[in-house]
């Protein structure tokens, strides 16, 4: 539709005497390309709360994807501590909630320029629950890991449902983000209720943790989304422009409501 709309415009504009009347043609193809914009940013937050509702065990929701020949990823909900074979600087990463420390819902999936991107890297129940790479090598090596993956301009927003992420009043790792290779690049940001962001760092390879403390945020805080974006490569060095996701864990945590 933005394609006729765009070869239909200069038709449309020599026609018109005055540029008063060319400003208002303007704003309606403006109003028209967002009409469009928004119908298609619709479907997908539609298809991601679809999937939020299969992870957290919705039977009517299981049983129609599996009647579609579809197997929903659901997440576990073990809340014993586990550890993953992972060390930030020179501590052992341990999430005190175990599975239950990981995200629990897909608020928002957008995974900017589609071209390239497979149906298996766009299962948003991918990032959902524990890590599926923690086993030793990134998921792109391993081939059997599931992922979500950000294409340029790609940005995902996921939520956790039964606790929060806190600061650590220290300078450990407070938010733990474990991508699918070795060459991902994501920004982080947090929020309280997914419409106001705070920047708090960015994550380079194939996993990586934040202090949110850094960013001015103590054991007090309590956010519950967290909002990751494909940052464009440095220029320098080669790399793929997909980044993807495995599983996002918050270390520095609490019961939601306590």
């Amino acid at each position: 539709m933005r394609l006729s709309i765009r070869l239909l415009a200069p038709i449309a504009v020599a026609a018109i005497a005055t540029p008063a009347q060319a400003q208002f043609f303007d704003r309606l193809l403006d109003r028209a390309e967002r009409a469009v914009k928004g119908e298609i940013e619709g479907k997908v937050d539609r298809e991601a709360r679809k999937v939020t509702r299969c992870a957290l065990g919705d039977a009517t929701c299981i049983k129609a994807a599996r009647s579609r020949g579809e197997e929903p990823e659901i997440v576990r909900r073990e809340s014993g501590p586990k550890a993953y074979p992972v060390i930030d600087g020179d501590r052992e990463i341990r999430f005190p909630m175990g599975e239950r420390s990981f995200a629990d819902a897909v608020v928002t999936y957008r995974p900017g320029d589609r071209r390239g991107l497979s149906r298996a890297v766009q299962g948003q129940g991918n990032v959902l629950g524990a890590p599926d790479g923690a086993g030793g090598a990134p998921c792109a090596a391993r081939g059997d890991c599931p992922v979500v993956a950000l294409a340029p301009g790609g940005e995902m927003v996921v939520r956790f449902t039964d606790n929060v992420l806190t600061g650590s009043g220290d300078d450990a790792s407070d938010l733990w983000i474990f991508t699918g290779d070795a060459h991902s690049r994501l920004s982080v940001e947090v929020g309280v209720d997914g419409k106001t962001w705070e920047p708090v760092g960015s994550v380079h390879g194939p996993r990586g943790g934040v202090d949110i403390d850094a960013a001015g945020f103590g054991p007090y805080a309590a956010f519950s989304h967290v909002r990751l974006k494909n940052l464009p490569g440095d220029g320098i060095s080669a790399r793929p422009a997909v980044a993807t996701i495995d599983a996002v864990g918050a270390i520095s945590t609490r019961e939601l409501g306590q």
